[in-house]
Formats: C-alpha cells, sequence, structure tokens
C-alpha cells in the first residue's frame, strides 16, 4: 500500500492562510468566496500604490527638471492634507479611502478650527 505524502495546501490569501480541504482540485488557491474577494482588494490597492507612486516619482523628476505639465502638479496638489499646516502625501486607497482629504483626525480637527475661525463661527457655539 502505497504512502501518500503530499502535503496538505494553505489558501493564499495573506490574512487568512487556512488549510485548503483534502479533497481540493489543484487549481484551488483560496478556501472560500471571502478570501477570493479579500486577495481581489489587496491586490488592486497595491497596483494603485504602485501606479501613484511611480506617477510621483515622474512628476518629481519632471518638476526637477524643469518640465513639469500641469496634470502632474494637479495630482499631486490633490494628494497633499488638507490640513492648514500639514502637507503630507496622502498615498490615495493604501491605508485610507481614497477620497481622503486629511491625514489624520487631528487634521481635520485643525481644518474645522481654521475654517470657523476665519468665518467667526466661533461665538455661535453653545
Amino acid at each position: 500500500m502505497p504512502v501518500s505524502t503530499s502535503k496538505r495546501r494553505r489558501c493564499e490569501y495573506k490574512r487568512c492562510r487556512r488549510m485548503l480541504p483534502k479533497d481540493a482540485s489543484p487549481r484551488r488557491r483560496y478556501c472560500g468566496p471571502n478570501c477570493v474577494a479579500g486577495a481581489y482588494r489587496l491586490r488592486r490597492r497595491r497596483e494603485r500604490a504602485w501606479a501613484l507612486m511611480t506617477t510621483t516619482i515622474d512628476a518629481t523628476a519632471a518638476e526637477y527638471l524643469g518640465t513639469s505639465t500641469g496634470w502632474q502638479e494637479q495630482l499631486l496638489a490633490g494628494q497633499r492634507c488638507g490640513g492648514p499646516a500639514c502637507r503630507v502625501v496622502l498615498w490615495a486607497g493604501v491605508r485610507r479611502r481614497r477620497t481622503a482629504r486629511y491625514c489624520s483626525a487631528r487634521c481635520r480637527q485643525a481644518a474645522y478650527r481654521a475654517r470657523h475661525r476665519t468665518r467667526g463661527d466661533h461665538d455661535a457655539m453653545p
């Protein structure tokens, strides 16, 4: 009677890594649909980060060479934190929402206070 030495494989989704069923097809990579979706989202996030990073590097290099174009400047301006003193570059969709305007809650609160200070609305608050 031959002894099978095949090892059981694990789910390829980095956050799961559960064992696949013994009778799983050799083509099967994930343990279920949630892991398939999670791995897809992780791949997309990495692709967006890579594309944004290469675009930013291109824009910085173009700015250094004095040949920057308008769309690259707009892209870099849209990626900066909206806080009054903070100019941190936001990597959209990497560690926060793609539509994030501020790098942290501290910057969001500082921007709120700066807006209300300029309007004079701080006296109207109870």
